[in-house]
């Protein structure tokens, strides 16, 4: 994949950043997302070996469901479920690549499942400043799923779904960096599909939406756009 555009949003949080990615073709973004989800090797780095074992287990069964749906795209069109992983992935491993913040493991393979819409879809440490990043992935065929995906943060933060997540990343991220999330010091991205609108208007859409102004009290704001 390629990352077009990276640019600072000027705002009133402290650091709003985008970016924008373009795969090379479907089937290369597909293997780069199973290559991802294969990688387990973030269960030998936990402190005890019944989170090991316990973990193990776990995500067996969870990447073969994953997987499944991930191959429904190799047809050239990507389903609805399979499309939100792929810009899951994406995003978290930017955020990785490009901010140098920690990948934390994705929900379902830590054995959330995605069918009762538990929280959000990804996290990233930014361990620097002790921040937690909480991501939002929404992909759409036919156009471009930013404001769903600003839509979808501001209801689970009304809801405390953020808060509620807590109690899942104690094995993964540093208990500062949890209490600083309980006590309201955070981050959030949207990551979405976009389509053959320019970073310039899109940009000036989600600038002037409610639910992107709304999120502009937090620390940090993460917007990915990837070109699906």
């Amino acid at each position: 994949m390629t990352i077009t555009d990276c640019r600072v949003i000027s705002t009133s949080c402290p650091k709003c950043m985008f970016f924008r990615v373009t795969p090379e073709d479907l089937p290369s973004i597909l293997k780069q997302a199973l290559d991802s989800l294969r990688d387990i090797s973030w269960i030998a780095k936990l402190n005890y070996g019944y989170l090991r074992k316990s973990y193990e287990m776990r995500v067996a069964k969870t990447i073969r469901a994953l997987e499944a749906k991930l191959k429904l795209g190799d047809d050239g069109r990507l389903t609805s479920d399979a499309g939100e992983y792929v810009v899951s992935i994406t995003a978290t491993e930017i955020i990785e690549s490009e901010l140098g913040y920690v990948k934390i493991p994705l929900g379902e393979l830590r054995g959330k499942q995605k069918s009762q819409n538990p929280g959000f879809d990804f996290h990233n440490e930014d361990t620097a400043d002790c921040v937690l990043i909480f991501g939002e992935a929404k992909y759409q065929a036919s156009s471009s799923a930013h404001l769903p995906a600003l839509k979808q943060i501001r209801e689970f933060i009304e809801d405390g779904k953020d808060i509620a997540d807590l109690a899942d990343l104690g094995d993964f991220c540093s208990s500062v960096t949890l209490d600083r999330a309980a006590s309201n010091t955070k981050g959030f991205a949207a990551a979405f599909s976009s389509k053959s609108t320019s970073t310039e208007r899109l940009i000036r859409i989600i600038s002037d939406n409610e639910h992107f102004r709304f999120l502009q009290s937090y620390e940090e704001i993460i917007l990915v756009a990837v070109d699906l």
